[in-house]
């Protein structure tokens, strides 16, 4: 996939991180009840896109004409902690693989990452083995309201 690329968010992409983070799935995979509010997930976007942020950062992956996803990375010490969202229209087509290897490559200077995945959640798994991480370890368990079930958590690394 040479023809898509990752570059830090901008102000004007809010809506479409807005819209990534209710769609229903993401909801679902996330394990929250409901669409994150509007008004929260904007101070928070202003707080690390638009103000600049030392602690995290917000890439959007993209051809030039048209965004596939973003990838959120937290710095954690030496570490940083990786989490994804892909349009629904483009999963399956293996952006979560292409975006989590060129979010490793953008942060090239860094040798470790880890990310927090429900055990459940295949597509974002695969998106993670597939570059090299493995699992350190369960994380927790959570109930689940929305569906009546538990999922675990798992904490999944990947060292230079």
């Amino acid at each position: 996939m040479p023809d898509f690329f990752l570059r830090e968010a901008k102000s004007e992409d809010f809506e479409f991180y807005y819209k990534l983070k209710s769609e229903d799935s993401a909801i679902y995979w996330s394990g929250f009840e409901s669409a994150p509010n509007r008004e929260n997930l904007f101070k928070f976007w202003e707080k690390f896109v638009n103000l600049g942020s030392l602690e995290r950062k917000i890439l959007i992956l993209t051809n030039g004409f048209e965004s596939i996803g973003y990838v959120q990375a937290v710095f954690d010490g030496s570490s940083i902690g990786l989490s994804m969202g892909i349009c629904e229209n483009k999963r399956g087509y293996g952006f979560g693989k292409h975006i989590i290897g060129t979010a490793m490559d953008y942060f090239s200077e860094y040798t470790d990452f880890f990310c927090y995945v429900r055990e459940d959640n295949i597509s974002s798994m695969k998106s993670f083995t597939s570059n090299g991480f493995h699992e350190t370890s369960k994380f927790y368990y959570c109930f689940f309201p929305l569906d009546n079930k538990e999922y675990i958590m798992k904490r999944l690394e990947f060292h230079r």
